[in-house]
């Protein structure tokens, strides 16, 4: 998805029980974590070296992804091998595994829907230009 970033992610079944996840020190090196529940709302979002319980009650739905960005350098061949390794210690406790049960999605309002979408999508600007509107990022600071 990006040049300067690899990604480590995961589904998680909170209906088992909360699962914690605890990056490691980065140093100056930015690490994030980003909270996706199955509404698709982003209830957290955290970049510091400490550990983060997710529950059902504070994602908001029983499966939650977890998306892990690390910043790297592609171009030099030990900062990919740092970043794997601090990848390798990325912690995750959860005391079950629990199941994922894929929804018997109505493929016929599924797709009205993204056809709508589309022809609504069509009318947004080039996001690949510049613009003075454009949505702003969030930066975290360690």
């Amino acid at each position: 998805m990006n040049h300067d970033t690899l990604y480590s992610e995961a589904v998680f079944d909170l209906d088992v029980g909360p699962v914690t996840i605890t990056l490691p020190n980065a140093g100056k090196r930015f690490m994030s974590v980003q909270v996706v529940n199955e509404d698709h709302y982003v209830p957290l979002v955290f970049c510091r070296a400490i550990s983060h319980t997710l529950t059902k009650d504070n994602v908001g739905t029983r499966y939650v992804f977890v998306a892990v960005r690390t910043l790297i350098d592609p171009a030099d061949p030990k900062d990919i091998e740092q970043v794997h390794a601090l990848q390798d210690t990325i912690k995750v406790d959860q005391k079950n595994a629990g199941t994922f049960h894929v929804p018997n999605w109505d493929q016929a309002s599924q797709t009205k829907v993204r056809d709508a979408l589309l022809v609504l999508g069509s009318t947004i600007p080039d996001c690949n230009k510049p613009s003075a509107q454009r949505i702003r990022s969030i930066s975290c600071s360690t």
